[in-house]
């Protein structure tokens, strides 16, 4: 390693003592930063717009410097050509660069006029605050003064000759609204009888609301406790009244039967369902309560309960066609099952995952984004120092090195040096 060192040591005076040389490794350096660039550039997507702009202002700054290479070039009598795919890359990038160049400046335009408007906003806002301050202390300062003066019509105060005050208020304007008067002067009588008057006393005259009346409807279908008032009847259909016999429902929940004389109750005609005491039962049931008869083998405390009684027939019934219909039973229809839905609390869960991924994919491309752009500044720089190696060797004469592509090979001689291990055979 020292004695490479000491090689490079020595080639280094050489560039700078060549001018051509050195203009020359700048110029290829220029060339490679600008290729570099051109295979780094980003795609044209309104998410990149950051990576665009950082892009934009490398190129331009590349673009200058490989100008300035070439101008000093062609003074040292250098005859300096842009390569071919490099003049390629440039047309093909030059396009985007501008456009974006475009887009850049009419977002900072619009950034600034935001800034100005929210700027201005801020400033009506202050104003309008300040103005409306300075119309509360005015109003403040107008009511003091207002109560120095002599009393208004709305409020009176009479002194009498033994030193006590009598108030009369004259009440206008409408009643609905309270009305304020100004502030009067107490008086104060000393035994003497005289009066000083400087303790100001203020007071607000409020008038009484007017009497309005209210009605109170109340629902029948939410009454479930017996009124025990009575109810007043409505000549537009049948009376409310309480049946003694509760229906089957009313029964099930023990609740009171309440409803139309002769209709279904309020609690049968919340549930929607069929009611005992609405008059359009089927026949099928009428028969089935004729049947019902009371059984005398109840014995005991407890009264006896009806059951059926079978009644011997000797000639067969004939049904029609109607009787048939009436005694076929209604058959519940089934209800489909929902389909189980996500709790709102789970589907709240998932989509805050949903996006914190997102904004962390986004992120981590961006990052992506930005090695991608370091590793182009990099791969720039080491073209360049490949460029300064390659003067320095042709000015020792180590075009042709001795190298191996394994470590276990035999040695070789190679031009290319750039993708092979390589080792220097130093002989001292």
């Amino acid at each position: 390693m020292s004695a490479i060192s000491d090689i490079l040591a020595l080639a280094q005076p050489l560039v700078d003592d060549d001018p051509k040389t050195l203009a020359q490794t700048e110029l290829d350096a220029a060339y490679e930063c600008v290729d570099a660039l051109v295979k780094t550039r980003p795609d044209d997507k309104e998410m990149l717009a950051e990576d665009q702009e950082t892009w934009v202002g490398v190129w331009e700054q590349s673009l200058i410097n490989l100008r300035a290479c070439l101008l000093a070039a062609r003074a040292l009598g250098i005859h300096a050509v842009v390569r071919p795919h490099i003049a390629e890359g440039m047309a093909e990038s030059q396009p985007f660069a501008a456009r974006w160049t475009t887009e850049i400046a009419s977002r900072r335009q619009e950034m600034e006029r935001q800034e100005r408007e929210e700027r201005d906003r801020e400033a009506r806002e202050r104003v309008a605050r300040e103005q409306v301050e300075s119309a509360a202390v005015e109003e403040n300062h107008g009511q003091q003064d207002g109560g120095d003066s002599a009393p208004s019509k709305q409020g009176e105060r009479i002194e009498d000759g033994s030193g006590q005050t009598d108030e009369k208020v004259v009440e206008d304007g409408d009643s609905d609204k309270a009305e304020s008067a100004p502030p009067a002067i107490k008086s104060t009588t000393s035994r003497e009888g005289s009066s000083t008057s400087g303790v100001r006393l203020a007071y607000v005259q409020v008038p009484a609301r007017a009497k309005r009346s209210r009605i109170i409807l109340d629902d029948d279908e939410d009454e479930e406790d017996e009124d025990p008032r009575p109810v007043k009847k409505t000549t537009g259909g049948p009376p409310i009244v309480t049946h003694k016999t509760r229906c089957k429902a009313c029964a099930d929940r023990s609740e009171p039967c309440r409803g139309p004389e002769g209709r279904t109750c309020f609690v049968c005609a919340k549930l929607k369902i069929k009611c005992n005491k609405s008059p359009g039962r089927t026949r099928a049931q009428k028969a089935a309560e004729e049947e019902i008869v009371a059984d005398r083998k109840g014995k005991g405390n407890a009264a006896a309960r009806p059951t059926r009684v079978r009644r011997e027939v000797e000639d067969p019934i004939e049904l029609v066609d109607t009787e048939e219909e009436e005694h076929q039973k209604k058959v519940p229809r089934t209800k489909t099952q929902p389909k189980e839905q996500v709790a709102a609390s789970i589907q709240d869960t998932g989509v805050r995952a949903v996006k914190r991924l997102e904004a962390k994919i986004l992120k981590n491309q961006a990052r992506m984004k930005a090695s991608e752009a370091e590793m182009a500044d990099m791969g720039a720089e080491v073209e360049s120092q490949r460029v300064e190696l390659d003067a320095i060797k042709r000015a020792l004469g180590m075009n042709k090195l001795y190298v191996r592509s394994a470590p276990d090979s035999e040695w070789m001689v190679s031009d290319n040096v750039r993708r092979v291990s390589y080792a220097f055979e130093v002989n001292v």
